[in-house]
């Protein structure tokens, strides 16, 4: 996945079809990319070399769905996406810009999705997904 300082959009976009809700409790869904291990990548030699990694791994930012607090029955009539998060290398990109993303270049990422039961009190975890084969390594640039 490429990073810029500008921000760009996860590619290919991600769906999330979701099932197994109560369909007249209210629920809301975040997102965020968790970083998978604490090792840097470089491409060298047609291969993928792992180093230890001396940045600070950082506190996920998760981002909420635009359409905000919905019914079980909303969620799962269709597949929900989060195409208006950008993924940046620029950690100032963040501030006052919830849809924005800082990530280390050279790391792997996962998305994660995770749905919350809101009720007057408080809201609580009812899911978190992690889908495996969809985890990618941050680059700045393609090198052929």
């Amino acid at each position: 996945m490429i990073l810029t300082v500008s921000g760009r959009r996860i590619f290919p976009t991600l769906e999330f079809v979701i099932a197994g809700l109560n369909p007249s409790k209210t629920y809301s869904a975040c997102f965020h990319l968790e970083q998978v291990d604490d090792k840097r990548l470089r491409f060298t030699n047609k291969c993928w070399q792992e180093t230890l990694s001396t940045e600070t791994r950082e506190t996920p930012r998760k981002v909420w769905h635009q359409q905000g607090a919905q019914s079980g029955s909303e969620w799962m009539c269709r597949p929900i996406t989060f195409d208006h998060v950008r993924i940046t290398n620029k950690k100032s990109k963040e501030q006052g810009n919830a849809s924005y993303i800082h990530l280390h270049t050279q790391h792997r990422y996962i998305p994660v999705l995770q749905i919350f039961e809101c009720s007057p009190e408080s809201s609580s975890l009812v899911s978190v997904t992690k889908i495996a084969h969809s985890q990618f390594i941050t680059v700045t640039a393609y090198h052929v």
